[in-house]
């Protein structure tokens, strides 16, 4: 790839976290939605209150979007740490955002629309 190649040098729209190339040259992008911080649940079970520490919590949602074909897919994680959200699409242990996005890339063939086109 070229240092001039479009992919890699126009900047990411909004919220987009990751981005991966198509073998047509589309792009396949991951964009994140978080919900605002709340209070975490305390525990039922009294036993458990003397070590329960309140904390804050969000949901985080992930849409992976292909450029070319439109075909696109959600990922929901709920009640997830909020201070574990910078850098939580690298952390989860089987993701299925990024694991779509890549095998979605490896084999779609379709070109975006031109601007314009109807």
């Amino acid at each position: 790839m070229s240092s001039a190649d479009p992919h890699t040098t126009e900047p990411w729209a909004s919220g987009v976290v990751a981005r991966y190339l198509t073998v047509a040259g589309a792009t396949v992008d991951i964009t994140e939605e978080t919900t605002e911080p709340r209070p975490s649940t305390p525990p039922d079970n009294p036993a458990h209150l003397t070590y329960y520490r309140p904390y804050q919590v969000i949901d985080i949602t992930y849409t992976s979007r292909c450029g070319g074909c439109n075909d696109k897919t959600r990922h929901t994680y709920e009640v997830v740490g909020a201070l574990s959200r910078p850098g939580f699409l690298d952390d989860i242990t089987y993701s299925g955002p990024r694991q779509w996005a890549q095998t979605h890339a490896e084999t779609c063939r379709a070109l975006p629309r031109p601007d314009g086109a109807a």
